[in-house]
This record gives C-alpha cells, sequence and structure tokens, in this order.
C-alpha cells in the first residue's frame, strides 16, 4: 500500500501510469527499473494549486511589493545613518537599551 502519493514520488513509466488512471481503474504491469508494479487507483484528489498562467499577475505584484519594500528599508537605513550622528558610547535617553529613564521634553 503506498498510500497517498504525489507526482514525483514515484519513477518515470509507472507515475505516468498511475496518474493517467481514473479512480477504481487498475494500472500495469508496468516495468520499472525496480522490477514489475501493479497499482489500483485508490482516489484522485484534485490538484490544489493554481496554474502559474492565472498566478502570473499575483505573484509579479507580490515580488514586486517585496522589492520595493526592501528598497526602501534600504534608502531609509541610509537616510538614517546620515543625518542620526551620535557621540561615541552615547544613547539617546529614549533608547530602550538604556533602561527605564525618565525623559521629558
Amino acid at each position: 500500500d503506498l498510500g497517498e502519493i504525489r507526482r514525483g514520488e514515484l519513477t518515470g513509466s509507472f507515475e505516468d501510469a498511475v496518474f493517467s488512471a481514473a479512480a477504481g481503474q487498475v494500472v500495469g504491469p508496468v516495468r520499472t527499473e525496480f522490477g514489475w508494479h501493479v497499482a489500483r487507483v485508490e482516489a484522485v484528489t484534485p490538484a490544489a494549486g493554481i496554474p502559474y498562467p492565472q498566478a502570473r499577475a499575483a505573484l509579479r505584484a507580490e515580488l514586486l511589493a517585496a522589492a520595493r519594500q526592501r528598497a526602501f528599508d534600504h534608502w531609509l537605513a541610509g537616510r538614517t545613518a546620515e543625518l542620526a550622528r551620535l557621540a561615541p558610547d552615547w544613547l539617546h535617553p529614549g533608547d530602550p537599551r538604556g533602561g527605564d529613564p525618565i525623559h521629558r521634553h
């Protein structure tokens, strides 16, 4: 009993035969490098994925948004480094690394 299998878990001609069969159909005998095989397809689960042509626009938008966020983060880090110059070994009173200061303006 192979249990539930997915594409890529079997080998060549046997995989092709199993995945082209309908539920309840017997496949084989099929010879592979591991010997002869016969299988009965108990059930077929429909693919849960979205075909690439349908997903392409959404993937492109998601990758573009991530690239924009990385570019902004890089720009912001550079601007912060340019504009905020602290004296060595000095922490701003509101910096959380400095404990629990009382900071008033």
